[in-house]
């Protein structure tokens, strides 16, 4: 994912005037700023110059609160921030929420609301781990369908097991492990923030240039649906480092959990199949899904590959058989390694026009916790195309 780059004056002209006015109000700041009949863009050019005025104690305590609030906005999402309050119990409020104008409107009340509490804690860890894209997950299903630990101590235990995991990489001296449930369908994420190597930069502060040494964090993520016994991670390292990481949250979280279960197969080869069918429910909005590139690869992802791409307007498997020989592929001891498939929105479905994603033997996929996602994820299972 692209980085957040904070913009003061962007957050103030997407926030509603009477939700900046209870902050001020609570903050006990810029009381007497008058809003009334001044045009948005204006009167957000208005309270940026009002804050650079501010006492600097004041000004780092509003900065440090806007900064958290836009992060939320722009990484988080709706169907999040509503999902993580209902899951709470605040069903009303998630309801009332989702009704808000945009996510920037959505932020502010929540922070009204809750600041102070582990709910916004909670809500800004979630928005760090979604720079994660959570993509290329590495896999392991045939688990017990058990429901997760997720107290003081499970989180601990798996904290401890990190540290002696990247011991040998010389970092993760320290974590905080996040906790959070997710619904439709039911799975948890837990979202390790691991200290990394010393950094260095220079950086201009009140006194001048000066060299900052700060602590960056890094992350593994780790989603268990109990439902399916399906754990996935997105850590750094390779798959062997990943086996290993999934070995340390089944005895800490699913202590139960004794057999070492496969990696989640993909079976993408129906999709050479130009009468495929791609069955959809009209009610997820989805126009049509069609794959757009085959790649051929020889007996490993290391060897010999052959690329199949469309061109534009024309369909792939009609491209496929006027210029390939699917039969000679075969013969040569070639067979399909990835699918990239195409989704195309409904224009109503108000959610983009195309999600594109792809698919890859034996088991990997760049699909992510994103809510598009889950519905893709939740056809292939129905269409075969995954476990």
């Amino acid at each position: 994912m692209p980085a957040v780059h904070y913009d003061l004056t962007s957050y103030l002209y997407h926030t509603p005037d009477h939700l900046l006015r209870s902050y001020f109000t609570r903050r006990g700041v810029l009381a007497n700023l008058n809003l009334e009949g001044v045009r948005r863009r204006a009167a957000a050019r208005m309270v940026t110059a009002a804050i650079a005025e501010l006492p600097a104690s004041d000004r780092a305590i509003v900065e440090s609160d806007f900064r958290e609030m836009f992060f939320i906005a722009k990484r988080a999402g709706t169907s999040a921030l509503c999902d993580l309050v209902g899951v709470r119990g605040l069903a009303a409020e998630a309801d009332h929420l989702a009704t808000m104008e945009n996510d920037f409107a959505r932020t502010m009340q929540l922070f009204l609301d809750h600041a102070g509490d582990p709910l916004f804690g909670e809500l800004l860890h979630y928005a760090q781990g979604r720079t994660l894209g959570l993509g290329r997950l590495h896999r392991r299903s045939g688990l017990p369908s058990v429901e997760p630990r997720t107290d003081g101590d499970a989180l601990t235990a798996l904290a401890d097991g990190l540290r002696h995991h990247f011991l040998k990489q010389r970092r993760g001296a320290r974590f905080e492990i996040l906790h959070s449930p997710r619904m439709n369908p039911e799975r948890h994420w837990f979202i390790a923030f691991g200290e990394d190597h010393r950094q260095a930069d220079m950086e201009f502060n009140e006194e001048g240039l000066t060299c900052q040494d700060r602590r960056p964090a890094f992350e593994v993520a780790y989603v268990w649906c109990p439902s399916e016994g399906l754990l996935e991670v997105s850590a750094p390292g390779d798959r062997r480092d990943c086996d290993q990481l999934i070995d340390v949250f089944r005895a800490a979280i699913l202590p139960t959990v004794t057999t070492r279960g496969n990696s989640r197969p993909i079976a993408i080869h129906p999709v050479l199949d130009p009468s495929f069918a791609y069955a959809t429910d009209p009610k997820d909005g989805i126009l049509r899904i069609e794959p757009v590139k085959f790649r051929f690869t020889e007996g490993h992802r290391s060897g010999a590959a052959v690329d199949v791409q469309r061109g534009l307007g024309e369909n792939l498997h009609t491209f496929v058989n006027r210029v390939v020989n699917v039969d000679a592929l075969k013969t040569s001891g070639l067979s399909l390694y990835s699918a990239t498939m195409r989704t195309s929105w409904r224009p109503e479905a108000k959610r983009g026009k195309t999600t594109t994603f792809t698919l890859t033997m034996p088991d990997a996929t760049n699909l992510t916790d994103d809510p598009r996602h889950q519905v893709i994820r939740g056809y292939l299972r129905r269409w075969g195309l995954a476990a």
